[in-house]
């Protein structure tokens, strides 16, 4: 027989800046996914420059001009 504990599960401040830490993290991960992909896709000649940075711009809410400083 196991034994458990009753009660509330609490929240405190360190456990939501441990959330809000994981979500950023995951967040800057799909956006630097993202930008790896099109820069790929512009160093193998299937993307343009341009398309990639507009591309850049909506979905990793990247300016232009940054984009293209990456390539």
């Amino acid at each position: 027989m196991v034994n458990t504990m009753g009660g509330k599960v609490l929240d405190y401040e360190a456990k939501d800046i441990l959330r809000a830490g994981i979500r950023e993290g995951m967040q800057q991960g799909e956006k630097t996914g993202v930008l790896k992909i099109l820069v790929d896709l512009v160093h193998k000649g299937i993307l343009s420059a341009s398309d990639a940075a507009v591309e850049a711009a909506e979905k990793a809410n990247i300016a232009e001009d940054e984009f293209k400083k990456l390539l």
